[in-house]
């Protein structure tokens, strides 16, 4: 169906009387089918961009909602170009889904870390350039084999899980040895189909553990960690070391590098008790059985030889000892003879002698080294007066520049209060002066117009002065007529 041909599509039932609308309908159905999410999801793998994008042209996908569906695939299969391609047409690559139909090992997890899983070093950086993530990201690596539990890890311990070489190399790279050693948090799968009680499988496996628990394809990755200075000797939760994770998952070439190549201990029990061999043959792997075996047999005959290697020193190194101790009182016995016929005396003499003399130097090295740490006592002693004075000398000195810097932030006080206060007092006289200017101001007008008034009632009077003699009556004689 992923390459579904009208021309061949049941062409003889349709010549023999089919119903076309039926055929027609079952054709739509056909197409819708191969067009589907699920199916263009599956056709990235091997697709390139230009395959997909005419894909894409044809199903008029909703890249808001299957976009990340597409970009967890193109992950997975290391497409970047198919990254890009699905970036530019709208896909949220900051929003990995929760889950994608048809895939039942699918868990949410940034798509760096799917970028990581997928080994393609570039559809991680083209997922780092859109902000998919970055490389310190924590999250879904795997579901355990057994449990089914998630297991939740940083990018080196999800790339040392799949085996992801050159893309770890280029992690350790990137992020230095401080992330060799994360150890894994194991969780309850909430989307389990059945809920049972939690037991952890792989709780606080390191990198290295990951590694050697996926598989004997992961050997190259096991070496690359190991060159990198992992802690071979880290124990899990139920302390099992990476013997124990090799045996229990049955993966014999790992184990034997283990076993062959590092100083450990292949005699190590976990919590239950169990060593590596054990596990082996419980599990019935017969083959991991014999090697450590042999290894076993390996071992304890080259402790048979070391502790004859060690006896046989032991005995020479006494019987050194002896000779010596010869040797030294042949020397003291020539000593004494050759002084006691120096001296013309008696050998018991000069031993006497030369034994009081021993005492005695015995006894002034003890009254020498009692001297000794009496002055270093007292040295001691002084040291710490010396220190207590000092302290005592620094914090008169801070008590000192507190007190100055009190006195500072007082006088810096007040002199600010004192400058708010000039201010305060210019501002209310400057606000005097200009109220008193105000009023004045009022003031003259009011004057001015008064004495305006006086002078309009004097012209005033002078005119009706005038006036009343103007109007003056005239005499009788005056008003006869001629």
């Amino acid at each position: 169906m992923d390459n579904f041909d009208l021309k061949n599509f049941d062409m003889d039932a349709l010549k023999n009387g089919g119903d076309p609308m039926a055929m027609i309908q079952k054709m739509q159905a056909m197409l819708a089918e191969q067009t589907s999410p699920e199916k263009l999801r599956k056709m990235i793998g091997g697709a390139d961009r230009a395959t997909f994008e005419q894909m894409l042209e044809r199903a008029s996908t909703d890249m808001l909602k299957h976009g990340g569906d597409f970009l967890a695939a193109a992950c997975f299969h290391g497409k970047p170009d198919i990254i890009e391609l699905l970036v530019e047409r709208g896909a949220d690559v900051m929003a990995p889904p929760e889950r994608i139909q048809g895939d039942a090992d699918y868990r949410k997890a940034s798509f760096v870390l799917q970028a990581v899983a997928g080994g393609s070093r570039g559809a991680l950086e083209s997922v780092l350039k859109h902000g998919g993530g970055s490389l310190s990201d924590v999250g879904f690596v795997t579901l355990t084999k057994k449990r089914r539990n998630v297991l939740v890890s940083n990018a080196v311990g999800c790339a040392a899980y799949h085996g992801r070489t050159k893309l770890l190399e280029y992690l350790l790279a990137k992020l230095g040895r401080n992330y060799l050693e994360v150890p894994a948090v194991e969780e309850a799968d909430r989307y389990a189909a059945k809920a049972g009680v939690f037991l952890k499988e792989m709780s606080l496996y390191t990198p290295l553990m990951l590694a050697v628990a996926k598989g004997d394809e992961n050997l190259d990755c096991v070496k690359l960690l190991l060159s990198q200075g992992a802690d071979f000797l880290a124990k899990d939760s139920a302390e099992n070391s990476v013997l124990h994770v090799a045996a229990l998952n049955g993966n014999n070439k790992i184990l034997a590098y283990l076993a062959k190549n590092l100083k450990i201990d292949i005699f190590g029990r976990n919590k239950k008790g169990e060593t590596a061999l054990n596990i082996c043959a419980a599990q019935k792997n017969q083959a991991g059985a014999d090697l450590l075996a042999d290894f076993q047999q390996e071992y304890d005959s080259s402790k048979n030889q070391a502790a004859d290697l060690l006896q046989e020193l032991a005995a020479e190194e006494e019987h050194e000892e002896e000779a010596k101790a010869k040797r030294k009182q042949k020397k003291w016995r020539n000593r004494i003879n050759r002084l006691a016929k120096q001296m013309n005396v008696s050998p018991e003499e000069v031993e006497a002698k030369l034994q009081k003399e021993e005492e005695e130097r015995q006894l002034k090295a003890i009254e020498d080294a009692r001297l000794e740490k009496e002055r270093e006592r007292r040295e001691a002693e002084e040291e710490v007066k010396r220190k207590e004075a000092l302290r005592k000398e620094r914090e008169e000195m801070r008590r000192q520049e507190l007190a100055e810097e009190e006195r500072e932030r007082r006088r810096a006080e007040a002199e600010a209060r004192e400058a708010r206060e000039e201010r305060e007092a210019a501002r209310r006289a400057a606000m005097l002066a200009k109220r008193e200017r105000q009023q004045s101001e009022r003031r003259e007008p009011r004057a001015a117009r008064g004495g305006e008034a006086d002078a309009d009632t004097e012209r005033a009077a002078r005119k009706e002065r005038v006036k009343s003699a103007v109007r003056k009556p005239e005499p009788e004689q005056a008003r006869q007529p001629r």
